[in-house]
């Protein structure tokens, strides 16, 4: 197993009431098994992950890409403005 920090940002900060999760994931999980592992854990998350990217250590990430033991995983909802 691995343990990594997710950081939430705006609106998937708001869904699930906090500003970083510590999840556990097996060895061999990606970026997608941890959003995976969000919409059940906290499935307010749902919606938002849909349309979030994420970064690992700073970079973003696409769902393939591969977790290790101690990353920091960011997940970045769409921002609007004007």
């Amino acid at each position: 197993m691995i343990t990594i920090e997710v950081l939430l940002f705006a609106a998937a900060r708001e869904a699930a009431g906090a500003g970083s999760i510590r999840v556990e994931l097996p060895d061999d999980a990606t970026v997608g098994d941890a959003f995976a592992h969000l919409r059940v854990a906290h499935p307010a998350l749902g919606p938002v992950l849909g349309a979030s990217r994420a970064a690992v250590d700073e970079e973003f990430a696409p769902p393939s890409r591969s977790l290790s033991n101690g990353d920091t995983m960011a997940v970045l909802p769409p921002v609007s403005g004007g």
